[in-house]
């Protein structure tokens, strides 16, 4: 197995339409920064 890159996930936030889950998918937002367009790795947040 190989290591893995070290590359900034695209997320992808699905379904957060509440106040404290639009609050909740914007703190998300924040916490990582914005990927290349060639990155390869997503991160899926469904609630």
């Amino acid at each position: 197995m190989g290591t893995v890159p070290q590359a900034y996930p695209h997320l992808i936030i699905n379904n957060f339409t509440t106040k404290l889950g639009e609050r909740t998918a914007n703190i998300l937002k924040h916490l990582f920064p914005v990927p290349k367009p060639d990155t390869k790795r997503i991160i899926t947040f469904f609630e």
